[in-house]
């Protein structure tokens, strides 16, 4: 399955995390992980837009106890959304 997410465009992250909150069962931990992970290497190539949804999702994911929320890929999510926005701004 790693395989597969790793060829997934950096487009469809955001689509990933909401198809999560449709399966019953909650995905194995280490396959978040390594979407978190993927997706923390790509977030530079991703348009905030996209961005928005993914942590949307995410979020939705945490409520619903689906996964554990992990500081460290929220507070990068949280500088990389600061830092395109300034960038928008200037």
């Amino acid at each position: 399955m790693r395989n597969k997410l790793s060829q997934v465009e950096d487009d469809q992250l955001p689509a990933i995390y909401a198809y999560l909150i449709l399966l019953r069962e909650p995905a194995p931990p280490m396959f978040i992980k390594h979407l978190e992970n993927m997706t923390l290497r790509r977030l530079n190539c991703i348009s905030l837009t996209s961005i928005v949804m993914l942590t949307q999702s995410y979020a939705k994911l945490v409520v619903k106890g689906k996964i554990s929320l992990s500081l460290s890929f929220t507070k990068t999510l949280e500088y990389i959304v600061l830092t395109k926005h300034h960038e928008l701004d200037a």
